[in-house]
């Protein structure tokens, strides 16, 4: 079962992470590579980022039972195993059958 609650968190972590980006991003990539505490900081927010988005991943995988892909883009192919992960996600109960592999 999908832990909606966790989904979120991380989702709202993720948007976090993103608003800090923007407010400490340099103007430009020079100033960006110049200034190595920005660029730190910046690559940091970025791992940071990476990682609550494979959490996500990986909480839909694990609560949808949808195993390892066959493909590294399945999901991409597949338009109705994206509607029911997002309908999983912000509508609990009401998904459609889930995709059988």
């Amino acid at each position: 079962m999908l832990d909606r609650e966790r989904v979120l968190a991380k989702i709202d972590q993720i948007e976090g992470y993103l608003r800090e980006l923007r407010e400490i991003v340099p103007k430009d990539f020079v100033t960006y590579q110049k200034k190595v505490d920005k660029r730190k900081a910046c690559e940091r927010l970025l791992q940071l980022f990476v990682e609550a988005v494979i959490d996500v991943c990986r909480l839909l995988v694990t609560g949808l039972r949808l195993g390892i892909p066959s493909e590294e883009d399945i999901c991409l192919k597949n338009p109705s195993l994206k509607t029911i992960m997002l309908v999983e996600v912000f509508l609990p109960g009401e998904a459609p059958q889930k995709h059988q592999n």
